[in-house]
């Protein structure tokens, strides 16, 4: 099983982005960097790295709070809450923690109403200086991220150039973390719940405005 960064052999185009991982996870409260995006194909290591950045901070900071979730925990964590009429807790329950890690990104970017959802919470993420890493198959999510907070300092670690060598690593065949990956898909009835839910937060702005 893949625990420490250590345990990855990466090809010499990975040196750079090997030492900005350590020197991150090492104290990430005093890194520049709010937002780390890690993108690239089919089996390149996404959510493999994604846990060894779990791991890492984990034991470099064991009294900060990690959060390590897929993107389809998200949406029925969200739609558990609305079946409750309890969409207040939905962002409090991630502020709780220090640093959120999100797998399969892609799969809240693809949709609008899942993307607009994704990005209220990752404003006020961002709002109460919370760190966030993200996994995703392909570069749009980090496209919508980068235009909804252009001036957040954000840095991208992309598999596809900077490659694991697969013939010596040993890949990890358990999730760290409680990383669950679920059934549940995205439907109709979903996205009325997320659409009616940003309505309410139109609602909140603007009655805030006031």
């Amino acid at each position: 099983m893949i625990k420490r960064i250590d345990d990855f052999i990466f090809d010499e185009t990975f040196l750079p982005t090997e030492e900005f991982i350590k020197n991150f996870c090492a104290s990430p409260s005093a890194n520049l960097v709010h937002l780390i995006y890690i993108t690239g194909g089919t089996a390149t290591g996404k959510s493999d790295l994604l846990n060894v950045f779990g791991t890492e901070l984990m034991l470099n900071n064991p009294t900060q709070k990690i959060k390590v979730v897929d993107s389809n925990d998200i949406i029925a964590h969200f739609l558990q809450l609305s079946d409750q009429n309890n969409l207040k807790d939905f962002v409090p329950h991630y502020l709780k923690s220090d640093l959120i890690l999100i797998d399969n990104y892609e799969l809240l970017n693809d949709k609008p109403k899942t993307n607009r959802m994704i990005i209220h919470l990752l404003a006020e993420l961002l709002k109460a200086n919370k760190k966030i890493i993200i996994s995703s198959f392909d570069k749009k999510g980090f496209v919508s991220i980068n235009k909804a907070f252009p001036n957040i300092n954000a840095q991208t670690i992309d598999l596809n150039n900077n490659t694991i060598d697969y013939d010596k690593l040993i890949k990890s065949k358990s999730r760290l973390f409680g990383l669950v990956e679920t059934n549940h898909r995205i439907n109709s009835r979903d996205i009325r719940e997320i659409e009616g839910f940003l309505k309410g937060i139109k609602f909140l702005a603007t009655s805030n405005a006031h």
